[in-house]
Formats: structure tokens, C-alpha cells, sequence
């Protein structure tokens, strides 16, 4: 038999290679299904909506594009349920 210590050190040896090695092939795996679903050139607003993915009974609606909006640095909800933007 080995040393205690010994074993312990090549199971955090091992565990750790092969926790990297399922990161990395995880990281690859998310990478190719984003490349794949993503467009090849920029869109329209209009034509990015249908990139979006939404739950069943949800919907997304376009509400503000350039160059009705350039530079947005916040929004919010009013309490009249307007969307407020700050450029």
C-alpha cells in the first residue's frame, strides 16, 4: 500500500485533470451551439428578434432603435407603466 498522503495528493491530481478537461469540453460544446445559432453580419433590430427566445405565453416587442435612441445608459419603469430611457 502507499502512502495516505500520497493517494491523496494523485486523487486531487486526477480529479482536477479531469475536471478541467470537462470544463474545457463544456466550453467548446456552448461555444459551437452559439456560433451556430448567431448570425454571419449584423441585423435590424427588427430581424434580431427572432434570435430571441422566449417562454411559451411571453412576448418581446420592439420599443426603441437608432436613431430613435443612440447612446442608452439606463431604464425604467414608470409607475403609469411607460419605459423611460436616458441617453
Amino acid at each position: 500500500m502507499g502512502c495516505p498522503a500520497r493517494i491523496g495528493t494523485m486523487i486531487f491530481v486526477v480529479s482536477f485533470v479531469a475536471s478541467i478537461a470537462f470544463m474545457a469540453s463544456e466550453s467548446a460544446a456552448a461555444e459551437r451551439n452559439q456560433e451556430a445559432n448567431a448570425p454571419q453580419s449584423p441585423v435590424s433590430p427588427e430581424d434580431s428578434l427572432k434570435y430571441l427566445h422566449v417562454l411559451p405565453g411571453m412576448r418581446v416587442e420592439l420599443v426603441a432603435a437608432e436613431p430613435l435612441i443612440r447612446d442608452p445608459v439606463a431604464f425604467d419603469w414608470g409607475a403609469d407603466g411607460k419605459l423611460w430611457g436616458v441617453e
